[in-house]
């Protein structure tokens, strides 16, 4: 057995003890008595609980439901998020969850990556192996150098899957802005004050609009001046909607004029927004397919390419065997794929428009 092989034994046998280390953490970390109050004061507001008992209009707040929209408390792996709270990446990343609206922390998501990082490169090194002969046997500089290719892939998986979280958020929020909007322009023309708009939609709008006012709300409520509180607002959901919102208050303030009108035309201007994005979404339907089509054609054809001998004569060699086994072919493997991959990205590039 070669060095090479020899870690990756070390690398299954670590990730196999950080496995259990984790699920130890989960079920047998005691919290502090200070994480125990803050628990308990967490609980307490009335705004989260009329909420989550009475709910926003047109939706049915089954026990399931409450469940589900109630925010995970506490931390799967204490030690380990302790370990990594002085890394200010560590925290921006804790940060950009917080945005997201995901019931991970960050040190699950490190933690889930790197396990998932070691994983693939098993799998990959028991794929090489499989490909490789005495005749032929794989290089070590090629065996570290997949490894580390595919290996980088999957440690970015989980990063890749909280920036669709948060696309998916900003999405949801645009989509209930203008609604919210007309309702908090009807109150202030009833002769509410804008905290109590705020306050009305924060308990009779929806999911994840509502989080957000409720937020807003309990700011103002605490004595956070206007403008700090409105910044963080829109610093908070990071889409140029709010930022709108937050302007076109702060400005209101500052030179007068009729707050209602004002939710009005924005209202209006985020629903032509979405409208746009719409249509744009539409056209290049086609565009985006395609770009998938194209980077998961090879992969499909190359693996019925491979299979089918096999499949045909028992004991056949695999046609793809020379790519792994001979130099050429791994330089052909290795110029195939960052071609597909330059021309995954130029693709989606030329079909994503600004709206």
């Amino acid at each position: 057995m070669d060095l090479w092989g020899i870690l990756l034994i070390l690398l299954g046998l670590a990730t196999g003890v950080s496995f259990l280390v984790g699920i130890i953490q989960m079920f047998s970390a005691p919290k502090s008595p200070a994480e125990v109050r803050l628990e308990q004061i967490a609980q307490r507001p009335r705004v989260i609980e009329r909420m989550l008992e009475e709910g926003g209009e047109g939706e049915e707040r089954t026990p399931a439901w409450m469940e589900m929209h109630r925010p995970r408390e506490g931390q799967l792996l204490p030690n380990f998020a302790q370990l990594l709270s002085t890394v200010e990446l560590f925290n921006r990343l804790e940060r950009e969850l917080k945005r997201a609206r995901s019931n991970w922390r960050a040190a699950e998501l490190v933690y889930a990556s790197l396990v998932l990082m070691a994983v693939t490169i098993i799998i990959v090194n028991l794929i090489l192996w499989r490909f490789s002969t005495p005749e032929h046997p794989m290089p070590m500089t090629w065996r570290v150098s997949l490894s580390g290719l595919f290996g980088a892939l999957a440690l970015a998986l989980p990063f890749v899957y909280l920036r669709l979280l948060q696309a998916r958020w900003r999405r949801e929020f645009e989509r209930h802005l203008p609604h919210t909007l007309m309702l908090m322009a009807n109150g202030l023309r009833s002769g509410m004050s804008f905290l109590q708009a705020v306050e009305m939609v924060a308990q009779q709008g929806t999911p994840p609009l509502s989080d957000e006012f409720k937020r807003l709300h309990q700011e103002l409520e605490m004595g956070m001046p206007m403008e700090q509180a409105l910044n963080e607002f829109a610093d908070r959901i990071g889409t140029l909607e709010a930022e709108l919102l937050a302007t076109s208050v702060l400005v209101q303030r500052e030179t007068g004029g009729g707050l209602a009108d004002i939710m009005d035309i924005i209202a209006d201007t985020i629903r032509e927004r979405l409208r746009v994005k719409g249509e744009i979404r539409t056209i290049t339907t086609q565009g985006r397919f395609t770009a998938f089509g194209l980077a998961l054609l090879p992969v499909i054809f190359g693996l019925i390419a491979n299979g089918l001998p096999t499949f045909l004569v028992p004991g056949a060699e695999p046609w793809l065997r020379p790519l792994f086994v001979t130099t050429p072919g791994r330089w052909m493997l290795v110029i195939g794929i960052t071609m597909q991959i330059i021309g995954f990205i130029w693709v989606r590039r030329i079909v994503t428009i600004e709206a």
